[in-house]
């Protein structure tokens, strides 16, 4: 595991970083829901255009799964040390990814439904 051993205590007692672990995880399982939906259905119409998407979709949802697990424990480590645990460039490309493959999903099914 990255950052560190388990720490033995809780550095927060709010549990603010298993919140958001777990924000990232039910996050990162929606996203993968979605895509397997999508694909189930995109299979069974045979719309190749929807499989590629839907492929990329399960990719970033895995992506997302592994970082919010490594980086669960790195968090403590760095909270024991006064250090910031921000990360704008993570948000912006998960966000990013997120809307991109959104709207290439809406653009499809709207492009199906003509």
């Amino acid at each position: 595991m990255s950052g560190g051993a388990w720490p033995d205590e809780l550095f927060d007692p709010g549990l603010q970083q298993e919140r958001t672990a777990l924000a990232w995880d039910r996050t990162a399982v929606a996203i993968l829901v979605a895509a397997s939906v999508m694909l189930r259905d995109a299979i069974v119409n045979g719309l190749v255009a929807f499989i590629g998407v839907a492929a990329a979709f399960i990719a970033v949802g895995a992506a997302v799964l592994v970082v919010a697990y490594l980086r669960y424990g790195a968090l403590h480590v760095i909270l024991r040390r006064a250090g910031t645990v921000a990360e704008p460039i993570l948000v912006r490309v998960v966000g990013t990814a997120t809307v991109v493959f959104n709207g290439l999903a809406l653009g499809l099914v709207g492009w199906e439904m003509l």
